[in-house]
C-alpha cells in the first residue's frame, strides 16, 4: 500500500468519525421537554457522596426497563434524590459502583410529576431491568412517593446517540488516579475492552484466513484509534490537572474534599505536643476518608467516634447521617453528648469542632 492511499485513508477515517459525532450531536437529550433541567453527576463530580447532619435516608429498588424515571410525590421540603445501577444482588445485598450514581434535586412543596434521564450515566444499558432509588431529606420532612417507575424506549438510533455522548463523559478522578485508572465506559461497558476484543479478533481472523494484503491497512487502524483514544486522554489529564490546582488554592483535593485543610489545622494545633490531642470521627463513612485523615495526621491519636468517643479533644464530622448538634452539644448517633465549639466549617457539611467539656 502506496503512502498516498495511506494518507486517503486516514482522511476518510477523519471524515467518518466527523460525521459520527455531528450525527450523535443532532439527538436530542432525552430529559426534553419533560424531564427537568438536571445535570446528574455522580459520574461527573468531583466529591464524594457527602451527607450533612439532621440528613435521613431511604432506599427502595425500581424495577423495569426503559430510559426516565418517572416520579410521582408529595414533599414538604427539597428532596435529593440518588439513581444507582447495581451491578448484581448476592448475599450482602446490592452491588453497585457509586461513581456511576445519578443526582438529582426534586423540588418542593406541593404535588410533583417529575421525570428523571437515566440514559446520561454511562452505566445505562438497554437491557437493565433494576435500579436502586434513594431519597435524602432533612429531618422532619414529610414526603410521600405515590408512583415511581421506569419508562420509555430508545431505539437503535437513539441508541447509538446515547453510546456516543458516554464517549464524552469524562473519567471521574480519584486520588487512587495515580495507579487506576477505571476507563470510560459506553452503555455500561468498558471501551478499552471492546476496542482491544474487535482489533484481536479482527487480526485472529485476517492471520487464520491468510489475507496479508489486509495487515497494513488493519495496523493503520489500529494506530488512528489508539492515536485518538490516547488524544481524548490527554486532553482529560489537562482539563483535571488544571481543576486540581484550582481546588487546591481552597483546600480541597478531589473526592477527600476539605480533609486536606483539616489535616493541615489540626497539625499545626498538635504541633508541640501531639500525644495531648486526640481526634474522634463521627461519620457514616469508615473506609477512604477516616483511613485517609488517621494516615496524614499520624502519630496524632485518630479513632472513629464508637472507639474514642469520651477521649476526644476534637472531632471531625464527615458525611454523616447520624450526628446533630443542639443545647446539649455534639451527638454522633447513641453516645452520650459532648458540649463542644465549632473551629471549621465547610461548604459539603464536614464540621471541624473542639470539645470543651471533660
Amino acid at each position: 500500500m502506496t503512502l498516498q492511499n495511506a494518507f486517503l485513508r486516514l482522511i476518510l477515517l477523519g471524515a467518518v468519525l466527523h460525521s459520527t459525532a455531528a450525527f450523535a450531536q443532532s439527538f436530542p437529550a432525552q430529559n426534553e421537554p419533560l424531564a427537568l433541567p438536571i445535570k446528574a453527576a455522580s459520574v461527573f463530580t468531583r466529591s464524594m457522596d457527602l451527607v450533612g447532619p439532621n440528613v435521613s435516608e431511604r432506599s427502595t429498588m425500581v424495577r423495569g426497563r426503559g430510559t426516565r424515571l418517572r416520579l410521582i410525590y408529595r414533599s414538604t421540603e427539597e428532596v435529593e434524590v440518588i439513581v444507582s445501577y447495581p451491578s448484581g444482588i448476592g448475599p450482602a445485598g446490592a452491588r453497585w459502583n457509586p461513581l456511576d450514581d445519578l443526582r438529582a434535586t426534586l423540588p418542593a412543596p406541593g404535588h410533583q410529576d417529575v421525570f428523571i434521564d437515566l440514559t446520561i450515566s454511562p452505566a445505562w444499558l438497554p437491557s437493565r431491568t433494576e435500579y436502586i432509588l434513594t431519597l435524602r431529606a432533612h429531618e422532619g420532612t414529610d414526603v410521600t412517593i405515590d408512583d415511581a417507575h421506569i419508562e420509555g424506549t430508545a431505539s437503535i438510533r437513539e441508541t447509538v446517540g446515547i453510546a456516543l455522548r458516554h464517549i464524552l463523559i469524562d473519567e471521574p478522578p480519584l486520588p487512587s488516579s495515580i495507579v487506576f485508572l477505571y476507563g470510560y465506559h459506553v452503555l455500561g461497558r468498558s471501551v478499552t475492552l471492546v476496542l482491544g476484543s474487535i482489533f484481536l479478533v479482527i487480526g485472529l481472523c485476517i492471520v487464520a484466513r491468510r489475507h496479508r494484503s489486509f495487515l497494513p491497512s488493519f495496523a493503520i487502524l489500529c494506530l488512528v484509534m489508539l492515536l485518538l483514544y490516547d488524544a481524548r486522554s490527554a486532553v482529560y489529564v489537562v482539563r483535571v490537572t488544571a481543576q486540581d490546582v484550582i481546588e487546591q488554592q481552597d483546600g480541597m483535593y478531589r473526592q477527600l474534599g476539605f480533609l486536606p485543610t483539616i489535616a493541615t489545622f489540626l497539625q499545626e494545633e498538635a504541633k508541640n505536643n501531639p500525644s495531648s490531642m486526640h481526634v474522634s470521627v463521627c461519620s457514616d463513612e469508615q473506609h477512604l476518608l477516616f483511613r485517609w485523615l488517621r494516615y496524614a495526621l499520624y502519630p496524632i491519636d485518630v479513632r472513629m467516634a464508637e472507639d474514642g468517643w469520651q477521649d476526644a479533644t476534637h472531632v471531625v464530622i464527615i458525611s454523616s447521617t447520624k450526628s446533630k448538634i443542639d443545647h446539649d452539644g455534639i451527638h454522633c448517633d447513641a453516645l452520650i453528648p459532648r458540649s463542644a465549639e465549632i473551629l471549621r466549617k465547610f461548604d459539603d457539611g464536614t464540621l471541624l469542632l473542639h470539645v470543651t467539656s471533660p
